[in-house]
C-alpha cells in the first residue's frame, strides 16, 4: 500500500506538470518538452523494471529460506521421536519386546520406522517385525550410523536405498552413547515423499526449479523433470552447495538459471529455488522496448502538431492519470481514451503494476506456507502431547533455566495445576517443600552439566501425600550437540517402596517371634522332662503341650498376629471335648480380643486346666460339668474356671508344670493375680489382670522369655 501510494503521487505530480506546460506553453516550448518527457518515461519504466527484477530475486531467496525452515520442522519431528525413544527404560533393561510396543504406540499414524542396531546387524525394525536376526543394515545406513557415533550426537543421513524397504530413504541416527543402556544405536528411518509435499506450495510458479539436495549431491526431493529422490543434481549446483545466497549457473537441462540457496540447520542438506534467466530478463527487455517506442511516438506527435496535440494530450493525461491510479490500486480497469503516444506508458506502467501485484500475491502465498509449516509443527506437538498423556508417568522438558517447556497430563494432575500455569516456571512454581525443591534442583544441575541420571525424588502433593518417583533425566541437545535443556520421565514407585518397608518389618517380626517360640518350646521341654516319670510320659505330655501351643499359633496366624478372640481360643484348647461343649462345658463372656503374647499364655493355661479336668476332675466321669466365665469392668479382666459334680478334689502332692503355667507364668508376664482353690466339690481357678495389658499392649520383648525361663527352672 505504501509503494502504491508513492507511485500515485509521482504520477499525479508529473501529469499535472505536463498539463500546465502543454496548455500554457504548448507551441513555445514544444521542442524543449520532448526530451524531458522521453527521459521521464525511460526513468519510470527502467525503475519499475529494476524493481521487478530485485523483487523476483528477493522472493527466490525468501522462498528458499522458508522451505529450509519447513524441512527443519519435519526433521525436528523425527529428532523429538528419536530422543524420547532413546531415553526409554526398556532399553536400559534390554527388554526389546516392551520397547517395540512403546515405539509402536508412539509411531501410530506416522510413516516412519525405528531401527535398533547392534554393530552391523538390525536387532529390531518396527516396519519389519519378522525380519531375520541376521539382517544387515545397508552400507549407506551403516555409514550414517558410524558418522553419528563419531560426532557423538544425533545426525541426519544422506539419502540411500534401504536394505529392507528397497527404496530411497533417509534416517536420523542417534549413537549408542546417547541411548539408554548404551547397547544399541537407534535410527528413525523415514521416506522422502513428505519432503516433496513441502515443495508443492502455491508460491512456486511453473518457471521455477526447486530441489532439496543432500551432502553427497543427490536429490532428496524436487521438480520438475528428473529431480526425483536419489537422482544426482547438476554438477554446477553441486559445486555451489555450500554457498548461501544467489548465483547463476546452467541447470540439468543446460538452461541458464538464477538460483537461491538456503541450508538446513539439522542436516547437511541444501534447498535451492531457481528461475530461468530468460524469464527474468523478459520483463526488463519488454519495458525497454516500450520505452523507446513511446518516446519516438510522443516526440513525433509533438513536432508534427503541437497546438492540436496539446489539447488532446492534456485530456489524455487526465484519463491516463485516473486509469493508472486505479490500476495501481488493483482495480480492474479498461484501457483509457488517451493519445497513442502515451499508450506505451500505460502498457509499461500497467505491466509493472501487475508484476508488483503478482509479487505481493506471491509474498502472501509464502506467508501462508510459513503459517502452514507452523501448523504442522503445532500438529506434531499435539501428537507428542497425546502420546505422553497416554502414560501414567510424569513426562517433562525443561530449558537451561529449569523452566518447564512441556508437561504431560500426569504431571498437571499431580500438582493440580493446568499446563498453562506450569509452562515457563521452575519447581518453585508448583512445589512447596524446600528440601524437595533443593534436591530436584541439584539433580537438574547435574543433567545440565552433561550427566544422564536415574535418581529417586520425593514430591508432596497439595493434599500432603508424599510420593516417591524414580526419575530418569538426560541432557536435551540441539543439532550442534549443545545442551539446551532437560528431558525427563518420572515413574511412581511409592507402592514398591512401601512394600519393601513392609517386608523388612515382617522379616524382623518373624525373626523376633521365632526366637520367642523357640524359648517357649525349650521351656516346655525342660519342665516336662523334670516332672515325667518315664520317656513315654514325657513324650505324651510334651506333644500335648506343643499341640495346645500350635492351636494358639494357628489362630494367631489366621488373624495375621493382630490378636485372637478369647472365646475362639478357649474352644480351640477344649477341642478334645467338642461333644461336651454346650452340654457339660459352659462358656460365657463378652467379646474380647487378646494380644498375640496373651493368646499363647492363656492357651497353655486353658490346655493345662482341660487336661487336668479330663484326667482327674469334672470331665473324668460322665456327669461332671465345667463353667468358664469372664467379665471386664473398669479395665479389670476377671476369668474363672469352676468344676462341679466330679470326683472329690484334693491338693496335689507336688507342684508340676501345670501349676507353674497357671500361676508363675501368668503372674510374671501380665501382672495377673491367679488363684487356685482345691474345694472337694470341685476345682476353682480364677485370674484377675489389667484388661489393657491383655488386649492392646504386648509386654516387653524380654518379659515372656524371662517368665518362661523361670517356669523351666520350676
Amino acid at each position: 500500500m505504501l509503494q502504491a501510494g508513492f507511485g500515485q503521487s509521482q504520477i499525479a505530480r508529473a501529469i499535472l506538470t505536463a498539463r500546465h506546460s502543454i496548455v500554457v506553453h504548448a507551441l513555445a516550448i514544444a521542442g524543449l518538452f520532448v526530451l524531458p518527457l522521453v527521459v521521464l518515461l525511460f526513468i519510470v519504466i527502467h525503475g519499475l523494471s529494476s524493481t521487478s527484477e530485485e523483487a523476483q530475486k528477493r522472493l527466490l531467496f525468501y522462498t528458499a529460506g522458508s522451505l529450509a525452515n519447513a524441512v527443519d520442522t519435519e526433521l525436528q519431528k523425527y529428532l523429538t521421536i528419536g530422543t524420547m525413544l532413546a531415553a526409554s527404560d526398556h532399553l536400559a533393561a534390554n527388554d526389546l519386546a516392551a520397547f517395540a510396543g512403546q515405539a509402536k504406540a508412539m509411531l501410530q499414524g506416522i510413516d516412519v520406522a525405528v531401527v535398533l542396531a547392534d554393530g552391523v546387524h538390525q536387532v529390531l525394525n518396527t516396519r519389519f517385525p519378522d525380519m531375520p536376526a541376521s539382517a544387515l543394515r545397508s552400507a549407506e545406513g551403516l555409514a550414517a550410523q558410524n558418522e553419528a557415533a563419531k560426532a557423538g550426537r544425533p545426525t541426519v543421513s544422506n539419502v540411500y536405498i534401504g536394505a529392507l524397504q528397497k527404496r530411497w530413504i533417509a534416517s536420523l541416527e542417534i549413537p549408542a552413547s546417547q541411548v539408554r543402556g548404551g547397547r544399541y544405536s537407534l535410527a528413525v528411518v523415514f521416506t522422502l515423499e513428505g519432503f516433496k509435499d513441502l515443495l508443492n506450495t502455491g508460491a512456486i510458479t511453473p518457471d521455477w526449479l526447486v530441489g532439496i539436495a543432500d551432502g553427497s549431491g543427490r536429490f532428496v526431493a524436487g521438480f520438475p523433470g528428473a529431480r526425483e529422490a536419489g537422482n544426482p543434481i547438476s554438477p554446477h549446483w553441486k559445486a555451489r552447495l555450500n554457498e548461501d545466497g544467489l548465483s547463476e549457473f546452467p541447470s540439468l537441462e543446460g538452461i541458464r538459471i538464477v538460483n537461491a540457496n538456503a541450508h538446513s540447520k539439522l542436516a547437511n542438506w541444501t534447498i535451492g529455488v531457481g528461475i530461468k534467466r530468460a524469464s527474468l530478463d523478459a520483463a526488463v527487455k519488454n519495458s525497454f522496448n516500450w520505452a523507446v517506442t513511446a518516446a519516438l511516438a510522443v516526440g513525433a506527435g509533438l513536432l508534427v502538431g503541437a497546438a492540436l496535440f496539446a489539447r488532446q494530450m492534456a485530456r489524455g493525461l487526465v484519463n491516463l492519470q485516473r486509469a493508472l491510479v486505479a490500476r495501481l490500486q488493483g482495480k480492474a480497469t479498461e484501457a483509457p481514451i488517451i493519445p497513442s503516444e502515451f499508450r506505451a506508458l500505460w502498457e509499461a506502467a500497467g505491466q509493472a503494476a501487475d508484476e508488483r501485484h503478482q509479487v505481493s500475491k506471491a509474498l502472501e502465498a509464502t506467508v501462508e506456507d510459513v503459517r502452514r509449516a507452523h501448523d504442522r509443527v503445532r500438529e506434531s506437538s499435539q501428537i507428542l502431547q497425546a502420546i505422553s498423556d497416554l502414560s501414567p508417568d510424569l513426562i517433562f522438558a525443561k530449558d537451561r533455566e529449569r523452566r518447564l517447556l512441556f508437561v504431560s497430563r500426569s504431571l498437571t494432575a499431580l500438582v493440580q495445576k493446568p499446563a498453562e500455569a506450569l509452562l515457563g516456571v521452575d519447581e518453585r512454581g508448583y512445589l512447596s517443600d524446600a528440601d524437595e525443591m533443593r534436591i530436584i534442583e541439584e539433580h537438574d544441575r547435574r543433567v545440565l552439566e552433561g550427566e544422564h541420571i536415574s535418581v529417586e525424588e520425593t514430591v508432596t502433593t497439595p493434599e500432603g501425600r508424599r510420593i516417591v518417583f524414580l526419575s530418569n533425566k538426560l541432557p536435551w541437545r540441539d543439532a550442534s550437540g549443545a545442551i539446551v535443556g532437560i528431558l525427563g520421565i518420572s515413574v511412581d514407585i511409592t507402592d514398591r517402596r512401601q512394600h519393601e518397608q513392609r517386608m523388612e518389618l515382617v522379616m524382623r517380626e518373624v525373626n523376633h517371634r521365632a526366637k520367642n517360640m523357640l524359648a517357649v518350646v525349650q521351656a516346655i521341654a525342660r519342665s516336662s522332662s523334670r516332672h515325667a516319670g518315664s520317656m513315654e510320659e514325657f513324650v505324651g505330655r510334651f506333644n500335648d503341650r506343643l499341640h495346645a501351643l500350635a492351636q494358639s499359633m494357628d489362630l494367631l496366624v489366621f488373624n495375621e498376629w493382630r490378636g485372637v478372640d478369647l472365646e475362639a481360643l478357649v474352644r480351640a484348647q477344649l477341642g478334645h471335648f467338642e461333644a461336651d461343649l454346650g452340654n457339660r462345658i459352659h462358656i460365657s463372656g463378652p467379646a474380647f480380643v487378646v494380644s498375640a503374647t496373651a493368646a499363647q499364655t492363656l492357651g497353655m493355661a486353658m490346655h493345662e486346666l482341660a487336661t487336668n479336668a479330663g484326667k482327674y476332675g469334672a470331665l473324668s466321669n460322665a456327669k461332671g460339668e465345667v463353667d468358664i466365665q469372664w467379665r471386664i469392668a473398669d479395665d479389670v479382666f476377671h476369668l474363672t474356671w469352676v468344676e462341679r459334680n466330679g470326683p472329690a478334689v484334693a491338693p496335689p502332692d507336688r507342684r508340676g508344670f501345670g501349676s507353674t503355667v497357671l500361676d508363675t507364668l501368668l503372674r510374671g508376664t501380665f501382672e495377673c493375680r491367679p488363684q487356685m482353690s482345691f474345694d472337694p466339690a470341685g476345682l476353682h481357678w480364677s485370674l484377675t489382670c489389667p484388661a489393657s495389658i491383655l488386649a492392646a499392649l504386648q509386654p516387653t520383648v524380654d518379659a515372656p522369655q524371662q517368665a518362661l525361663a523361670h517356669m523351666a527352672d520350676a
